[in-house]
């Protein structure tokens, strides 16, 4: 036990800014979480975690959810048994197929006993924990204290299923612990992709950094781009969000049956404009001054990261079947390169594609909570997902 007591109260976002926050990140400061209340509406609160005088030690997001409502990566009781979020059935053995799939048809009366839910961020550019300035308490002190507070705010919400989400194998480590004294359970969601670019100050010096092999295959995508006449171009600012990729964004989205796609996608990248567009990187895929492809990025000068954001391309275009590779592994690679950037964090799908590109996969866990007599079928499926997730990441060359 620490040699402070923490207490956690949820509030709402409008009080989330009067508290002083570590670090000059725009993760940090009121326009990111103008932007995330603008995004997620009513299902966002915050948990502020307080010490025995009162003092603020941090604050977390969490995503209230049900069935049908909230991010789909921040239903808790949905990613269980959905490998949309995590897992590979394939990689299972025989026996423990045959009990994932036989369990499979029970799951939507299962899951739906567990709504509403809360998640807690833990990190990433959408969510994390953020220390409080003038915090008497250590950070690892307030992490161990998460899985007693998200409880604890879990009854107060009314919320029967919770957990914590993104959690590095450090993190998880340090909670494991005080997380089983609270009855969770570890899941394995994937792995985050970061590049470390070696400084560079031009395209070529940037590809001599790399095997000739790997030379040699983004030589060979980088003139299919440019053989199709596309030219690549960086805006920044508000002014970078424009429609037109609000409409690129979109149409990829309806193509994954996401839906209404199109008019979520315009607000939301209006939200970005209007709240952190000063720290929009766009790349564009041009030909003769038309956009073709585009790859958008946020930039933390703070820490001189990149954090990946969207994509979209005009599929009636057929030259926009090289724009995804060249923008997203080659242009902003050697553009953060050349600026100073210490590292990019492209997101956790395409696993395969990010380490083929030279990408370290960096596991993140979640800690799960449910109750009622099907809590244990949830967590034995839950538990199965993660080891054919595990399975395909170790093929992968990623390490645990």
């Amino acid at each position: 036990m620490g040699q402070f007591t923490l207490a956690g109260r949820v509030a709402d976002h409008s009080e989330v800014p009067r508290v002083p926050l570590r670090g000059n990140t725009f993760w940090s400061g009121e326009s990111w979480l103008r932007f995330t209340a603008r995004a997620n509406g009513r299902e966002l609160r915050f948990l502020v975690i307080e010490d025995e005088h009162g003092t603020p030690c941090a604050v977390a997001p969490l995503m209230v959810c049900t069935a049908d409502r909230g991010p789909f990566f921040h239903r808790i009781p949905g990613i269980i048994g959905d490998e949309r979020s995590f897992g590979d059935v394939t990689r299972l053995s025989e026996p423990e197929r045959t009990w994932y799939e036989k369990h499979l048809p029970e799951l939507d009366d299962l899951r739906a006993d567990q709504y509403p839910a809360v998640a807690l961020g833990a990190r990433g550019s959408d969510h994390g924990v953020r220390f409080a300035l003038e915090s008497p308490v250590p950070p690892d002190e307030v992490m161990r204290a998460l899985p007693r507070l998200l409880a604890t705010a879990a009854a107060e919400l009314g919320c029967r299923g919770y957990g914590i989400l993104s959690l590095t194998a450090a993190e998880e480590r340090m909670m494991r612990s005080a997380a089983a004294d609270e009855g969770y359970h570890q899941v394995l969601l994937g792995a985050d992709a970061v590049q470390t670019p070696v400084p560079a100050d031009s395209y070529d010096a940037y590809l001599q950094t790399m095997s000739s092999n790997r030379r040699r295959g983004l030589r060979r995508e980088m003139k299919l781009y440019r053989e199709s006449g596309l030219r690549t171009t960086v805006q920044s600012g508000p002014e970078s969000i424009s429609d037109q990729l609000a409409e690129f964004q979109a149409r990829l989205r309806t193509k994954h049956d996401m839906p209404d796609a199109e008019a979520l996608t315009r607000a939301e990248f209006a939200d970005l404009r209007e709240t952190v567009g000063d720290h929009s990187l766009v790349f564009r895929a041009e030909r003769d001054g038309r956009l073709v492809g585009f790859a958008m990025c946020l930039h933390d000068r703070e820490r001189q990261e990149i954090y990946g954001r969207s994509v979209g391309f005009d599929d009636a275009d057929p030259a926009s079947r090289y724009c995804y590779f060249v923008l997203a592994y080659q242009e902003i690679p050697a553009w953060s390169a050349r600026h100073g950037i210490s590292r990019i964090w492209y997101g956790m799908s395409t696993s395969e594609a990010k380490r083929a590109r030279g990408c370290t996969l960096v596991p993140l866990h979640g800690l799960v909570h449910f109750r009622g007599p099907g809590a244990d079928t949830l967590y034995r499926v839950g538990e199965l997902q993660s080891l054919g997730e595990r399975r395909r990441l170790t093929a992968l060359g990623c390490e645990f």
